[in-house]
């Protein structure tokens, strides 16, 4: 498992070095991508990406210097900072996932379909098992 992860890793790595992404930045634009708002606090964003606050503002700083996220205080509580997505920050994340998705897809073009719902079972398996015990 840690040879596939690594594989699956270091594809992915790959492809976000074009995108000028590093498996953190990604992390947290694809996150704010899956918000239905597309927009979170950077308290929600910490939880979400188990950081301390000091990383969260770095990392916050560099999205924002990149032209790929907005920090603006909420209009409603002006003490709190609402992230959101910028369109190059969308656009940067969607095309980076789709390349991502087509590298894993290379990876596990060996397996059949009934070999894959079975390793995807497992898998699943084993993260209920670990999660039930955590």
């Amino acid at each position: 498992m840690l040879r596939v992860t690594r594989l699956f890793d270091r594809d992915r790595d790959d492809v976000l070095c074009r995108f000028g992404l590093e498996p953190w930045s990604f992390d947290m634009l694809a996150a704010l991508r899956r918000d239905p708002r597309q927009r979170s606090t950077p308290g929600e964003l910490m939880a979400a990406m188990l950081v301390t606050s000091g990383t969260m503002t770095t990392r916050l700083k560099s999205l924002e210097h990149r032209g790929w996220i907005t920090r603006t205080p909420d209009p409603g509580d002006r003490r709190i900072v609402v992230v959101e997505l910028t369109t190059e920050g969308r656009t940067v994340t969607d095309e980076a996932f789709d390349e991502v998705l087509a590298c894993q897809r290379v990876l596990i073009r060996s397996l059949t379909a009934e070999e894959f719902d079975a390793a995807a079972h497992i898998l699943k398996k084993i993260l209920l098992d670990h999660e039930g015990h955590a």
